[in-house]
């Protein structure tokens, strides 16, 4: 009796410690950032590359953190390193644990033997500059939908209940020629109704399709590089402070280009690495290959050119990088600027649109009446 009692209480308790989340301070909602969430997690997996601790147990404890989706992908990353997986790899096939400029850093530190300079140069880099703009970016985005949202309610009500009780009072009283403002409205109304299945249809497979990380990351990779291409040199930033911890160690410049180039998630900039891989190993100067695969101009290749150590060459690339991820910071804070304004002004115009249209309709009616 006592053994089966036993043996309920183990079985009960286990059960408890498996459904019962063991972290009590955890909230029940999403409450960070994912780029809070994938900092923590980078300073975690360096901690346990300098002390040598167990990686697969840090991660799998900083799983019970988090909720939904974020507890998700932690667990995976933490299962597959569980299971023997090199550390870039697991966390190269758990898409979104970190973004792809860690990975892609982590990647390219392990092949080139600079992990721990690369987990210093990531961790204590100041905040990223762009922080600030995404988030009132993505505060205008959600102020537009919400604006979206209730013009989307007010005029369905105005189409499904005020425009007929228009028309038959102008009908009534002979008098037709008040529609005349509205004539508009009513054109783009009945567009409307006839296109709304079509984009309701559209916008459920663009929610289910936002759901496949897959997709959703491939998505995102073509909008940023689209972004990066039209704003300037984030890319080139990002590879010029990798190849400065390469050049700094003393590596090679054509294995630097070769691994980045196998590695890299963008597809462009992969081409223009490889390119500049094979001329150096034809026995071309490094520096002009870059210039020629256009991540300098010509004075920074110059200028790293004349630098008389590879410790010069490493400090003027980081000034560099520094100097082009301002720039691309700039461009984003002005566009972020921006938004929310011609947000405001694009609704202004509907509602203004509509208001006009009201006005002129009864002012005719009266105007006919009189």
């Amino acid at each position: 009796m006592m053994n089966t009692t036993q043996r309920l209480t183990e079985c009960w308790q286990f059960t408890m410690d498996r459904w019962t989340p063991r972290w009590r301070l955890a909230t029940w909602w999403h409450s960070d950032s994912s780029p809070a969430i994938q900092r923590s997690l980078l300073q975690l997996i360096a901690i346990a590359h300098q002390e040598r601790l167990d990686t697969a147990t840090l991660v799998s404890n900083y799983s019970d953190e988090h909720r939904g989706v974020w507890r998700f992908r932690l667990r995976r990353l933490a299962t597959r390193l569980r299971a023997g997986m090199p550390l870039v790899d697991a966390i190269e096939q758990t898409p979104e644990v970190l973004s792809d400029q860690q990975t892609l850093a982590i990647r390219f530190a392990t092949q080139t033997g600079t992990l721990t300079q690369t987990y210093h140069e990531l961790l204590d880099r100041q905040r990223d500059s762009q922080h600030l703009a995404r988030v009132t970016l993505a505060r205008s985005i959600a102020y537009g939908v919400a604006l979206l949202v209730v013009v989307t309610v007010v005029i369905s009500f105005l189409i499904v209940y005020i425009f007929p009780v228009m028309k038959r009072l102008a009908e009534e009283f002979e008098g037709t020629f008040a529609l005349a403002p509205m004539r508009p409205l009513i054109i783009a109304s009945d567009i409307v109704v006839v296109l709304f299945p079509f984009v309701f249809l559209m916008l459920l497979i663009a929610l289910f399709m936002g759901c496949i990380a897959p997709v959703r990351r491939t998505v995102r990779q073509q909008l940023t590089s689209w972004w990066t291409r039209f704003s300037t040199s984030s890319r080139s930033a990002e590879l010029l402070r990798l190849l400065s911890l390469s050049v700094d160690a003393g590596r090679p410049i054509s294995g630097s280009l070769s691994i980045l180039g196998r590695y890299h998630f963008d597809s462009l900039v992969r081409r223009r690495l490889l390119f500049a891989r094979n001329e150096v190993e034809l026995g071309a100067d490094p520096w002009q290959c870059l210039h020629d695969a256009k991540f300098l101009n010509e004075k920074e290749a110059e200028a790293i050119r004349l630098s008389p150590d590879n410790r010069f060459q490493a400090w003027t690339l980081r000034q560099f990088a520094e100097a082009r991820e301002n720039a691309v910071a700039d461009r984003f804070e002005r566009f972020a600027t921006i938004a929310q304004p011609a947000i405001v002004l694009f609704f202004s115009f509907i509602v203004l649109w509509v208001g006009w249209g009201f006005v002129g309709y009864l002012s005719n009616l009266i105007r006919g009446l009189a």
